[in-house]
């Protein structure tokens, strides 16, 4: 299950989208739940209270925390029911920085946010995404426990599900790299075979409230990559797909119609995204080797665009590993740019580069993905992080 809005939607969040919101008058449960303040006889009771609920639903599923607002009912107004908290923008700061230092572990993707609904009044609304290193504990001043949430409350979780929580936590992470790892064995058996290609990855580590609909039209102009023309230095890496996208078993194909089938991408509908690109150019002296160069960078960052526009598309909104291998390296070597020409390192000898794992948390951005593995790719054939540059320039 997901929040019922993402966070990109909580960031959003404007006095009228609240209103427009507030009229769908989603009754209190498993996900979303109201407050017309925080309760509790004292700071310190409110406080307790406020990372109880906070934590029960990241132990949970995520879900939505509404403060400055009453429980809707079929002859409640929508205008009396956001009431607002006077002082909330002062408040939701305070409460920030209460649970970056009373929740353990921190709760990846947490957003706070207080939008002014009245003059001097404002409604506080708390995104609590689903967490993959879940179970997360209050730690607040000698108070230290475990919350879950069930139904329409939170309750203190019972040993055995603190034990389910820590294994399913492991089992989903095992099931997403045992995914990955065979859908990379199917890609050298099927299509890279012995030539030098990367293989990009991009894992859910938490399963889909719903299979996602691939074959529909915002999808496919995704996938033809409208938003990602002219958007990179060397646009030949911007994986737009030039023929209308293909239906798999799994989910749907798109492809370069070039000689030799340059790269392949494919979206399933768990999620699962994967790039295999195999345009990789020869070497200027030597046509037995291949060489790399600073346009890679790009490649990563058209993989990650296309991430990006699928999880929006989709409002999906949970942790994602990132993995990308280098595979038949022996005869690549990189080109670098300089003054009087271009100079060749030596081929990498090796089989395979395998590039650093990333995770991507709920509602982070995964922009540093690109200059890391760009990066740590070069660092390979021992340079440093100055990026090599194209022949062409």
């Amino acid at each position: 299950m997901a929040p019922i809005l993402s966070s990109d939607e909580v960031r959003n969040l404007d006095k009228e989208s609240i209103i427009e919101f507030l009229s769908l008058k989603m009754p209190e449960g498993s996900q979303i739940d109201y407050k017309e303040n925080l309760s509790g006889d004292s700071k310190y009771e409110a406080y307790k209270e406020f990372l109880k609920d906070i934590i029960a639903f990241a132990n949970a599923h995520g879900g939505l925390l509404l403060m400055g607002v009453k429980e809707p009912s079929d002859d409640l107004p929508i205008q009396t029911q956001a009431l607002g908290i006077a002082y909330g923008d002062r408040i939701a700061k305070d409460l920030e920085r209460l649970a970056s230092t009373s929740i353990d572990p921190r709760i990846p993707g947490l957003l706070i946010r207080a939008v002014q609904i009245q003059n001097d009044k404002y409604t506080i609304i708390i995104y609590i995404p689903p967490s993959l290193i879940r179970p997360h504990m209050v730690s607040y001043k000698g108070h230290r426990s475990f919350y879950i949430r069930h139904s329409e409350s939170s309750v203190p979780m019972t040993t055995h599900e603190i034990r389910d929580t820590v294994l399913s936590s492991a089992t989903t992470e095992a099931r997403a790299r045992n995914y990955a790892q065979e859908e990379e064995i199917d890609a050298i058996e099927y299509i890279i075979r012995e030539r030098p290609a990367f293989l990009l990855q991009a894992v859910p580590l938490l399963s889909l409230e719903e299979p996602w609909d691939v074959l529909t039209d915002p999808i496919e102009k995704i996938v033809r990559g409208e938003n990602r023309f002219n958007k990179y230095s060397y646009n030949y890496f911007n994986l737009a797909s030039t023929i209308k996208p293909t239906p798999t078993l799994k989910g749907v194909l798109g492809r370069e119609t070039r000689e030799n089938e340059p790269w392949l991408t494919e979206i399933h509908r768990s999620g699962y995204i994967q790039t295999i690109y195999m345009d990789i150019g020869k070497l200027p002296t030597d046509h037995n080797k291949f060489g790399l160069h600073d346009g890679y960078a790009d490649l990563f960052r058209a993989f990650c665009d296309l991430c990006e526009s699928l999880w929006k598309e989709t409002q999906t909104d949970i942790p994602y590993l990132f993995l990308s291998k280098y595979f038949n390296a022996e005869q690549t070597a990189v080109l670098i740019k300089q003054r009087l020409g271009h100079k060749i390192t030596n081929v990498y000898g090796r089989r395979a580069i395998s590039l650093p794992e990333q995770v991507r948390q709920t509602g982070e951005s995964i922009g540093n993905i690109p200059n890391i593995w760009t990066e740590r790719l070069f660092n390979a054939f021992g340079l440093d992080c100055q990026m090599p540059a194209h022949p062409d320039t």
